[in-house]
């Protein structure tokens, strides 16, 4: 059974607050603690106290966080309470609020409240929990290339399937594209909407678990004779690596236009993402570059956030799909440059214009930044020619090998534009990842490979 134990109007003093007047001297705050148990009564219906969280504990946990130090924000001691009373026993869920007592004029209090689930505890990592490696130490063993959704699932379905994987990431941080989303993203099954880094933490707590190692380093070349061969370049220096079978997941990049000025002004004028902090945008110049999905998404994100958009595209017409191009021509905040063809950026110490050719006719574009949306490149370059297509993606064969290799397999958005998503990366790094175990089962008893 499901119950709910709070404690209501308990008040405390506390050190907290961030202000010069409020250091080293107490206030008094109010709670409201709640939590929530899945086994508060036995089968049987009998009044037992030990079965349940008592009412004294709960309070005692809130007295014993708020004691322990001076705390700035209120969000943050109402975090900390929420993580200890989660260690409660059968305690599933945990609800707090603080409320700091005559604060604000006119008020009674102000505060602020959280509520925490286990599962969102349990799927919290630190990057320095992430247990790094200098070399790989197993004969028998499974190499995989990008810290990504797709490698990382990979790096868990090993586990789960008795081979332990090293995961090979010039870092610092895993996650991947991860890294980048700051929007929900709606469509991951029976999960709620989470942004990128959400999923990232629960990802990278999954990998942990599953006793995943990552080894810092720059892939710089791959091939395969009769075996994988590996070569890094790791902060001690350069090391080749062999492996008994390799899986690459090491994704994809966002295409640059290279020209004048795109380096330059990066992070002063050009925009690394337009769903960061959008309010900031509003009545702004911006001048978006692509005719694709994503540009079309982004000039819409900008201008709903009062933005005014030039969207500029080489062709007649955008490439994206005919919801987006629909919404756009009917945007009253965004105006459209087709065939048209960036030549660089310019300005002083921030971006200023943008020079564009129109069918031979150069012009400037005055604005206050800048988005290039143009496509995706594969981070491939390491990989034997062999092995890449025209686009510089890795195909899979039968079994997800790559090439005429047995013992290399890839996975996710390497293989190819059409499994650009988590869940689409997600699903094939975990069957890739089963028929490279079925291989290194199939090949237990061979000889090791000479280092």
């Amino acid at each position: 059974m499901i119950s709910r134990i709070f404690v209501s109007g308990l008040e405390l003093s506390a050190y907290l607050g961030v202000y010069p007047h409020e250091q080293g001297t107490t206030q008094t705050i109010e709670l409201y603690l709640e939590v929530e148990t899945d086994d508060s009564q036995p089968p049987n219906g009998a009044d037992c106290l030990d079965r349940t969280v008592d009412y004294d504990r709960i309070a005692d946990t809130a007295r014993s966080v708020v004691g322990a130090r001076h705390f700035k924000l209120v969000e943050t001691l109402a975090e900390s309470i929420a993580r200890r009373l989660l260690q409660l026993p059968a305690t599933i869920a945990a609800r707090v609020r603080v409320e700091k007592l005559d604060c604000v004029g006119g008020a009674r209090s102000a505060g602020a409240e959280v509520v925490f689930h286990r599962t969102d505890v349990f799927c919290e990592v630190i990057d320095d929990e992430i247990p790094t490696v200098d070399t790989l130490s197993t004969d028998r063993s499974l190499l995989i290339i990008g810290g990504g959704v797709a490698g990382l699932t990979a790096a868990i379905w090993a586990h789960r399937l008795g081979h332990r994987a090293l995961v090979v990431d010039p870092g610092p941080l895993l996650g991947g594209q991860l890294l980048a989303v700051h929007r929900s993203m709606p469509d991951i099954p029976a999960m709620p909407p989470l942004t990128g880094q959400q999923y990232r933490r629960r990802l990278l707590a999954h990998f942990v678990r599953s006793a995943g190692q990552h080894l810092p380093g720059r892939v710089i070349s791959a091939r395969c004779d009769s075996q994988p061969l590996v070569e890094l370049e790791v902060p001690a220096g350069r090391v080749a690596l062999r492996p008994s079978a390799l899986l690459i997941c090491s994704g994809l990049r966002r295409r640059q236009l290279r020209v004048a000025g795109e380096q330059e002004f990066f992070g002063r004028g050009i925009l690394a993402s337009a769903s960061v902090d959008t309010f900031r945008f509003k009545d702004r110049r911006i001048v978006v570059i692509g005719g694709g999905d994503a540009a079309l998404e982004n000039a819409l994100i900008l201008a709903d956030a009062g933005a005014k958009v030039t969207l500029c595209y080489r062709r007649a017409e955008p490439s994206a799909r005919p919801q987006f191009a629909t919404a756009v021509a009917q945007h009253p905040r965004i105006t459209t440059e087709a065939c048209c063809r960036v030549l660089g950026f310019d300005g002083a110490a921030e971006l200023e214009r943008v020079r564009i050719d129109r069918q031979g006719e150069q012009a400037m574009l005055a604005c206050d930044g800048a988005l290039v949306r143009i496509g995706w490149l594969p981070n491939s370059e390491f990989a034997c020619e062999s092995w890449r297509d025209a686009g510089g993606f890795l195909p899979v064969g039968p079994g997800f090998t790559v090439g005429n290799s047995t013992a290399v397999f890839a996975a996710g958005d390497i293989t190819g534009p059409g499994y650009m998503s988590v869940v689409g990366s997600a699903g094939m790094a975990a069957s890739a990842t089963r028929a490279a175990c079925r291989y290194l089962d199939a090949h237990a008893t061979a000889e090791p490979p000479t280092p």
